[in-house]
């Protein structure tokens, strides 16, 4: 048991001195910290480990001058009871683009091909908008950009059809004002048919409001693994660095 504890408790310590290992083992790892990723000029397959110490929602930018954001941190989450539609949309399930009016700059474009796709089709369904992630460690913090494909992977790959049918099943009072569009309407069928129809199936926005919660919790979560893609023509808090994939540590 002795000899359990202390291999756990060097494990815990080698996970938390992740970003100051010697030069030769970063190199074989490509694991930089987050100080020496702003100097980063290598556009792919950046590793960092760090922690998830807030997220910003641009879905919920007014205009592209006065910049109103939705902030939501640990302690910040239960003010945001409705966040689904801050960050649920019908759009492009390849390219993550959305189909609501405002980018994330509250401009108003919207791509005509999809670079994600052989002929340039946009696959339209429920998606997650484009958001941020502040990231952290001992070294600095940085926002990261998280688009759908990403924004799956963070959320344990509940994909945001999932989390929209869940919640028009449980909020169906609140469908009018929802930006999320209409993509499978059917016929006269209510929401108490759905919800019948449905009653096997987990309750995925719950599952997923949690999720949320646990990501946020940076105090008792292990840093993540965060495989980070560089645009150096960005600057850091337009979208420079983006997120790829991201694992979990386990000590």
């Amino acid at each position: 048991m002795q000899h359990n504890k202390c291999t756990l408790s060097e494990n815990c310590h080698k996970v938390r001195l992740k970003n100051w290992k010697d030069e030769k083992e970063k190199e074989s790892g490509n694991f930089l910290s987050i100080s020496e990723l702003l100097s980063q000029s290598k556009l792919h397959g950046v590793g960092v480990y760090a922690s998830i110490s807030k997220m910003v929602l641009t879905g919920s930018l007014a205009s592209h001058f006065n910049r109103k954001f939705s902030v939501i941190e640990r302690f910040s989450l239960k003010e945001h009871d409705d966040i689904f539609r801050d960050l649920v949309t019908a759009g492009c399930t390849l390219c993550g683009s959305p189909l609501y009016p405002k980018n994330l700059h509250g401009e108003n474009t919207y791509p005509i091909d999809c670079p994600k796709s052989p002929k340039y089709l946009h696959v339209i369904g429920q998606i997650y908008k484009p958001f941020m992630i502040y990231v952290r460690d001992q070294s600095g913090q940085i926002p990261v950009l998280v688009r759908n494909k990403a924004a799956e992977i963070l959320f344990a790959n509940i994909i945001a059809d999932d989390v929209s049918e869940c919640y028009k099943n449980h909020h169906p009072m609140l469908l009018d004002t929802c930006d999320c569009g209409s993509l499978n309407t059917s016929g006269g069928e209510t929401g108490i048919i759905k919800r019948k129809r449905t009653k096997e199936k987990p309750d995925w926005h719950l599952i997923w409001l949690i999720i949320i919660k646990c990501l946020l919790n940076q105090h008792k979560n292990s840093p993540f693994c965060l495989q980070i893609s560089v645009n150096t023509d960005k600057s850091v808090e337009d979208g420079r660095f983006e997120l790829v994939s991201l694992t979990m540590t386990i000590p």
